[in-house]
């Protein structure tokens, strides 16, 4: 099919945090391989990392206000936090997403949406195809423990569920996919295409083939400086290497001078996946993109146990159950126990390998309407 008679597609994707934008990289890479036209509304922090990464080949735009969740450290809403923001998106930005909707609803085009159950309700509005893409973690919301924060993630959830039954199609992700009855359609874990050899990437590393590799992640919230310091320990008493990806410059000059012990690319990249695909193993939070990331890879991964968070907490739980993880690693492990932990995941010989073609399920379920 010529391009000119294919459906524009519009991916609408929640921020601020970049996981947002990372989990719908292996559809978007896979619709602009397949030569459609994408356009892609996105948090204003993200729409550099998101141009240069696509390269000029998407057409990015800054959707003008989103709602920015504060959280405790114990992973609670922060009610009095995130109040500026919910109504700041309530009278200003919903109005100008409906703008800025509008004025591209004539190209008739596919809308892709994750989190903003309100972009389903403007598709439904004007007539337009709509899919929905979530992980299996999120399907209900988790704001605290409270009656106040139980009461606040019961109705938000009823609000999600109520935006599902205005798309065409509600996607969920699953490591181990299960029938969704009613709501949802379940596809295997959606996986970014390895680019670069294990040789090369162990190569810039100056890795030998059968030396032991493990990639190690410890941003976002789980205090990164206290891992890092941790496993500065254990890398000192393992004989194989720790690979450690920074996300900025920053990161990556002080991390060079404050831990020897540690592997680091002589440059920021954003092909994490390639870098997890030459490891022997993966530890890390149990982010859903890089579990997916691992599983893709046919790793074993080791969970940083992070207690109070709901998806973190659901993906980890669902790892251990199916033998995909045979350990988690706490605050309070010492480094000779994180190093036994280590060694077991290696050994783990008996974990299932797992389809992870859930780009190609997807874009099958999305042929109706491109």
């Amino acid at each position: 099919m010529d391009n000119c008679q294919k459906r524009p597609v519009h991916f609408w994707i929640f921020g601020p945090e970049l996981g947002c934008l990372t989990r719908e990289l292996p559809l978007i890479e896979a619709l602009l391989e397949c030569a459609y036209t994408v356009r892609c509304f996105v948090h204003a922090k993200h729409v550099t990392f998101l141009q240069n990464y696509l390269g000029g080949r998407a057409i990015v735009h800054a959707y003008p206000s989103g709602i920015e969740l504060k959280y405790t450290a114990s992973f609670d809403l922060d009610v009095l936090r995130s109040v500026k923001s919910v109504l700041a998106f309530v009278f200003w930005g919903f109005w100008q997403h409906y703008r800025l909707f509008r004025r591209d609803r004539f190209e008739k085009p596919l809308i892709i949406s994750d989190f903003l159950p309100h972009i389903h309700l403007f598709a439904k509005i004007h007539g337009l195809h709509c899919v929905g893409i979530y992980n299996y973690a999120l399907k209900n919301r988790h704001f605290g423990n409270s009656p106040f924060h139980k009461l606040v993630s019961q109705s938000a959830t009823a609000l999600f569920r109520l935006s599902y039954r205005l798309v065409d199609e509600m996607i969920l992700e699953q490591i181990i996919p299960q029938s969704q009855p009613g709501l949802f359609t379940a596809v295997t874990p959606m996986a970014r295409k390895i680019s670069r050899s294990q040789e090369s990437i162990r190569s810039e590393l100056h890795v030998n083939p059968h030396e032991k590799l493990i990639f190690l992640s410890v941003g976002g919230n789980s205090n990164p400086k206290s891992w890092l310091e941790r496993f500065s320990h254990v890398a000192a008493l393992y004989s194989g290497k720790f690979l450690l990806i920074p996300r900025n410059i920053y990161e990556l000059s002080t991390w060079k001078r404050t831990y020897p012990h540690f592997l680091l690319p002589s440059e920021i990249s954003d092909d994490v996946h390639n870098y997890i695909a030459a490891c022997d193993l993966v530890i890390s939070k149990a982010g859903f993109g890089t579990v997916r990331e691992t599983l893709a890879a046919g790793l074993p991964f080791l969970p940083l146990h992070l207690p109070h968070h709901p998806e973190i907490g659901e993906t980890e739980r669902v790892l251990l159950e199916n033998n995909l993880a045979v350990a988690t690693i706490s605050e309070a492990d010492s480094p000779v126990e994180i190093l036994n932990k280590i060694k077991k995941s290696l050994e783990n010989q008996e974990r299932p390998l797992i389809s992870c073609q859930g780009v190609e399920e997807t874009l099958k379920i999305l042929s109706c309407w491109l």
